[in-house]
């Protein structure tokens, strides 16, 4: 698998690599790096820690003193009317919380603007950001309870429900979108579904030939490769079941 997965490359595109740093920090649940390629997101048993990839340091960070659990799931996503990146994470007690840099440039450190509790209060298991929302950012949560809940964060900072889909015997895993449509990753049951972000509707779905452990999807090729939990990776197209 690892010699399909490299033969896409040529020489002059293979990875390697640039830098390593050990964070004292427990375990490690989820990983963010921001759109800039500056800041490192970590979420752990400790909650939410940043991290300067340049510098190797932690950056400051202030948030509530109450626990919101353990952080599950992470991402970087970027509004018109923040001069900065936003920070949303989830946790394993269903919390939302958005953490972005000070308004004041002197001030090196990372502020909570907002924290919401979904549904039923289970883990967040998955993210995505609509990066082609000019108005207000679209950001997709998927937990535990097999939901799926497309929110819209405002430019006020506040967090509107557009839809909430129920999606039978599939926990998602990962979440990607593409034009007005969102791909959803089942856990357990390798499905790959696309739905209308419209309303929720299902537009298409078919099954991976394993359990998705994780998922990264490439739109631009039109594949995605999973963790398969069982001999590493595997190679998809989003339209097809049978690996690549």
């Amino acid at each position: 698998m690892l010699s399909t997965l490299l033969s896409l490359l040529s020489p002059t595109q293979r990875y390697k690599k640039l830098l390593s740093f050990s964070i004292v920090t427990g375990l490690v649940h989820a990983l963010a790096i921001s759109i800039d390629g500056i800041i490192l997101a970590t979420g752990s048993t400790h909650g939410i820690q940043l991290w300067n990839i340049q510098t190797c340091k932690e950056t400051s960070i202030m948030t509530h003193l109450e626990s919101h659990g353990i952080v599950s799931s992470a991402i970087w996503i970027k509004t018109k009317y923040a001069l900065g990146e936003t920070l949303c994470y989830g946790t394993t007690l269903g919390y939302v919380m958005f953490v972005r840099s000070s308004p004041v440039e002197k001030q090196k450190y990372y502020q909570e603007i907002c924290a919401q509790r979904l549904g039923m209060g289970l883990e967040v298991t998955c993210f995505a950001w609509d990066p082609s929302s000019l108005e207000s950012s679209h950001i997709t949560v998927g937990t535990h309870d097999h939901a799926i809940q497309v929110l819209l964060l405002s430019s006020s900072l506040q967090l509107q429900l557009v839809f909430t889909g129920h999606l039978d015997n599939t926990v998602p895993k990962a979440l990607c979108f593409s034009d007005n449509s969102l791909y959803v990753f089942g856990l357990y049951d390798g499905k790959v579904i696309k739905l209308s972000i419209k309303d929720g509707a299902i537009m298409s779905e078919h099954r991976c030939q394993s359990v998705i452990g994780s998922a990264a999807i490439y739109l631009k090729k039109g594949m995605f490769v999973i963790d398969n939990a069982t001999d590493r990776f595997t190679l998809y197209h989003l339209n097809g079941a049978d690996p690549i």
